[in-house]
């Protein structure tokens, strides 16, 4: 992603050159997977993800099918913003929240509200996640380092929301952190990123 945002040198060295041929290489992959998945349809196994709505999916614009490296660029896409955004945006409002006990109190509180409603062993449904106002909230607010389209505009938003909800249940319920770099540069243009990878240190919550 961030050789999107570089320089286009297309030469060995550069970042603009390395991100192409990853971008080229999980564009690949993903073109397999479409075959395989187009295999499987064909002898009527039936599946409901967006792979297959793509793929039964017409080119309005060009009156045909979309081609499989049209599916895959999108795809790709997804993949990326849907994991580089939750892990990005988490680790800077991990390391605000240890900074602000009185927020990590809200969010665990609420959470343990929500975790006190299920029975032993039932995991989290959808409306479990639409009672974490207060927990989404914190997450725009602290996360707006981060830059403020991260949560809103990039594809896979409602996935991205989902993982850093679910994370952030699970985390504030069974631990505490600190920060053991507290003074750490966040480096990066497109993408912020802790210069040293954010170092914590987790202590379990007694049950």
């Amino acid at each position: 992603m961030v050789g999107l945002h570089s320089f286009p040198i297309n030469s060995p060295g550069t970042v603009f050159y390395g991100s192409k041929k990853a971008t080229d290489t999980m564009r690949k992959e993903v073109q397999q997977l479409i075959k395989e998945k187009k295999d499987a349809m064909s002898i009527g196994i039936q599946s409901y993800d967006i792979m297959s709505h793509m793929i039964l999916s017409s080119n309005p614009v060009a009156g045909r099918f979309k081609l499989e490296k049209e599916i895959a660029s999108f795809l790709s896409a997804l993949v990326v913003s849907g994991f580089t955004t939750p892990a990005t945006t988490l680790a800077i409002i991990m390391k605000y929240l240890a900074e602000r006990p009185d927020i990590y109190d809200k969010i665990h509180a609420e959470q343990m509200e929500i975790s006190s409603s299920k029975k032993l062993g039932e995991l989290l449904n959808w409306e479990d996640i639409q009672k974490m106002k207060y927990t989404w909230h914190a997450a725009l607010k602290l996360g707006r380092v981060c830059d403020s389209s991260t949560l809103h505009l990039r594809p896979g938003k409602e996935y991205s929301r989902l993982v850093m909800l679910i994370f952030l249940h699970n985390l504030v319920k069974n631990f505490k952190w600190e920060v053991l770099a507290p003074n750490e540069n966040i480096t990066g243009t497109v993408i912020p990123i802790p210069g040293k990878g954010f170092p914590i240190l987790l202590q379990p919550l007694s049950t």
